[in-house]
């Protein structure tokens, strides 16, 4: 008896996922230890003017006193306003865009920001509406036997940083819940998270390719938000994906044409009424423009629209406007990135649409209009498919991506590669004119290749990055990675003129891994000096990183890197120590850089003189004590390791030589867990993404989310940081003076044409 109640008293961890939308709000439990389906945690009552199920997003700040969050009561005497905006009011938006602008219906609360008891009002809206979710909660959880370990909150992709504090504040205040066990990913990439998961089936697909493209467009009440993911089948049919490019939004849509309607009835009525409209007259008009604005075609609407019990009529030609207005920013972000989609090559791409504002049917026309122009099938609308509690879909996919994680192991295991992608300088019409990024990537590092990567830096002037395929198969070069299977990894910059080797190591601890990378050049010249004698120089140096934390991102499924103090110009340019010895007439008559000549590949190794002490005799030979031994053991029978082996050596310079090496990071085989510093996010890349343009690629973009600060030893961040778009400094003293010959690497590698387009080819 003892021990069926002990058994009845241990509760399961679960996920709880929040949505938060202007109209209502949806809240879902997901156990994974259970293998079952999820747990909608649904509203017993049923207000009118929301899904069964769902909780009301409504309160009611403008009086000074009162509570603000009502549920599904309705107070007829008070005005109404979604708690979402509130948001708006309380965040500090970045002051370079211009984001506010296109969100018109909070401006009743944002006009009022600078009001702190109006801000304290809308906090305790806040706190009101998720204290009743709580109670919800709690209630669920006991019938269950669950307890909340993570909680997964879906939000609009142009929040800030800003918007993630004051909502992470509510949360830990109302759910008493460690800052650090909540993730936050965005509405579209929750909303393919579930679709991809539990209605594959409901999904088109492309027949027996290995991949599939789908662009998931989330129209919502007060905003437009979308993502582009990829899909890899495996042999054994399953499949896995990953978000490629950025997560992408706009404010605008059905819930600003209600508002600027709604202003102007309210001034017409003001100028013949000689009065306000009261709370339950604009809670009338509001319902009757509702009810009947899915029957309006702005393109072809004749005669005013007259709204019952009042002798107030608005024309058509402002009808037509305003909801062109309020659905410009939302339908023209679609439209670009239906465009980025159709210009996809090697498969077949789909629109997914779903949301409130994409019931109307002229946002569908116009849609179906969009794919047609760019040559893709039909969109398909999630409304139209039987999906049972539907408006809960994004609470349950933003619980699947909080609770998304792999270890560094199984990333690995997973298929994951890494290689060094170059962009050759363009140098006198030849080689590069473009500046696009070479269409394939050396590998330097995956579960089965752990060996420093050796690269000729050329002329100096070329550009060099890691990149990242999530689910590298190899094909006939088995050491080639394609530009357009990968996402920017991190931006190591320019190497300095001379023959490279480079080390990808891993070090930390399976819940707190990070990236040590380890670089060294050699590179021989000769010329004459003052005596007039001829001399060969060879120059030599090396730098090692300090440890660089990684995170696993739930929501595009994939790991990064934080680069903020990875340094640039001390792993490309490491201040080299010189060893020089006399020459030969003979060999002083080939010609070297100092003369101007073009060198293809640097050095080769005749070139270099053979040196006494702690350096090596040849390039090759100068980092064959740095070895990669800080890598992760593939154990077949043993499982995946659980910590990194941190031992490395490093190249000793003879005792009467200076040159300056990195401090080595520590062996840190019990490493707590990364506090990554908030920063921007730059997105994996597009998998077969040729896209053609006239004039070259778009700049890579960057999110608005900002990364998460995840700190349980447990679990990583779920927000992370990629390099992609800051760009070295060119040191002061630095100068161009060689010639520069570019050859491009082997074109017959890469199975696909040359590319231009927004990818890791041309971040």
């Amino acid at each position: 008896m003892g021990s069926k109640r002990r058994r009845e008293n241990i509760s399961d961890d679960a996920i709880l996922g929040i949505d938060l939308g202007s109209t209502s709000t949806r809240v879902c439990l997901w156990c994974p230890k259970r293998k079952q389906e999820d747990i909608d945690v649904q509203n017993s009552e049923t207000p009118g003017n929301v899904s069964k199920g769902d909780f009301p997003s409504v309160g009611y700040p403008f009086e000074p006193e009162g509570p603000v969050y009502l549920g599904s009561d309705f107070d007829p005497n008070r005005r109404p306003i979604s708690l979402k905006y509130a948001f708006y009011a309380l965040a500090e938006p970045d002051k370079k865009d211009d984001m506010l602008k296109q969100y018109v219906m909070a401006t009743p609360l944002t006009s009022r920001r600078g009001d702190q008891d109006f801000r304290d009002r809308l906090m305790r809206g806040l706190r009101e509406l998720f204290l009743v979710l709580r109670k919800e909660v709690d209630t669920t959880c006991r019938v269950q036997k669950l307890k909340i370990s993570t909680v997964g909150i879906s939000i609009p992709s142009q929040w800030t940083t800003d918007f993630e504090d004051v909502y992470r504040r509510i949360i830990v205040d109302v759910f008493e819940q460690s800052r650090d066990n909540i993730r936050f990913h965005t509405e579209t990439e929750a909303l393919a998270h579930v679709l991809l998961r539990n209605h594959r089936i409901t999904l088109p697909e492309c027949g027996d390719n290995m991949y599939e493209v789908y662009l998931f467009l989330d129209f919502g009440g007060h905003n437009m938000n979308g993502c582009i993911f990829n899909v890899v089948h495996g042999q054994d049919h399953d499949a896995s994906f990953y978000r490629i490019e950025e997560p992408f939004g706009a404010g605008g849509g059905s819930e600003e044409w209600s508002y600027r309607v709604g202003e102007e009835f309210a001034r017409r009525f003001r100028q013949q009424r000689r009065r306000s409209m009261r709370p339950e007259e604009w809670k009338a008009f509001a319902d009757q423009f509702d009810n009947c604005k899915s029957k309006i075609n702005p393109n072809n609407f004749n005669g005013p629209l007259n709204m019952a019990g009042w002798d107030i009529t608005l024309d058509s030609a402002f009808i037509s406007r305003s909801f062109e207005i309020s659905h410009k920013n939302v339908l023209e972000e679609a439209k670009e990135n239906i465009k980025i989609v159709s210009q996809i090559r090697g498969v077949t791409p789909y629109v997914i649409v779903s949301g409130g504002t994409a019931n109307h049917k002229t946002v569908q026309d116009r849609l179906r209009s969009m794919c047609k122009d760019h040559g893709i099938g039909e969109p398909s609308f999630t409304n139209k498919w039987s999906i049972s509690y539907a408006s809960g879909r994004i609470a349950r996919g933003v619980a699947y991506a909080a609770g998304s994680r792999l270890t560094f192991n199984q990333f690995l295991e997973r298929g994951a590669a890494f290689g060094i992608q170059r962009r050759q300088n363009p140098t006198r019409g030849n080689g590069n004119p473009d500046g696009e990024w070479d269409s394939v990537a050396e590998l330097l590092f995956n579960k089965s290749v752990q060996t420093a990567l050796e690269v000729s830096a050329g002329s100096g002037r070329d550009e060099f990055k890691i990149i990242c395929d999530p689910f590298f198969e190899p094909g006939e070069t088995p050491n080639k990675l394609h530009f357009d299977h990968c996402y920017d990894f991190l931006l190591l910059g320019k190497l300095r003129r001379g023959d490279w080797k480079i080390t990808f190591s891993v070090t930390g601890s399976q819940a707190s891994p990070s990236l040590v990378l380890e670089s060294s050049f050699a590179y021989s010249r000769i010329s004459k000096n003052g005596k007039g004698r001829a001399v060969k120089t060879l120059n030599v140096g090396h730098y090692t990183t300090n440890p660089l934390p990684m995170s696993f991102d739930g929501g595009a499924n994939c790991y990064f890197v934080d680069d903020e103090h990875f340094d640039s110009d001390q792993f490309c340019r490491p201040l080299p120590t010189r060893l020089t010895e006399d020459v030969t007439e003979a060999e002083f008559e080939t010609p070297d850089d100092s003369e101007g000549e073009d060198h293809q590949s640097g050095c080769s190794d005749s070139e270099f003189v053979p040196v006494v002490g702690e350096y090596a005799s040849s390039p090759n030979e100068v980092e064959n004590r740095i070895t990669n031994n800080a890598t992760i053991a593939h154990q077949q029978n043993a499982g995946l390791a659980t910590e990194f082996p941190t031992t490395r050596s490093r190249l000793v310079p003879d005792e009467n030589c200076q040159a300056p090496v990195a401090a080595m990071g520590p062996s840190i085989p019990n490493a707590q867990p990364n506090e990554l510093p908030r920063k921007e996010v730059n997105s994996p890349r597009s998998r077969y993404a040729k896209r053609v343009e006239v004039h070259g690629g778009h700049p890579l973009m960057t999110s608005r989310r900002p990364l998460d600060t995840g700190q349980d030893t447990r679990e990583l961040s779920t927000a992370p940081v990629i390099a992609g778009l800051r760009r070295p400094e060119k040191p002061a003293n630095y100068e161009h003076t060689a010639k520069v010959q570019v050859t491009r690497w082997v074109e017959a590698a890469c199975d696909h044409p040359p590319f231009h387009g927004r990818s890791s080819k041309d971040a």
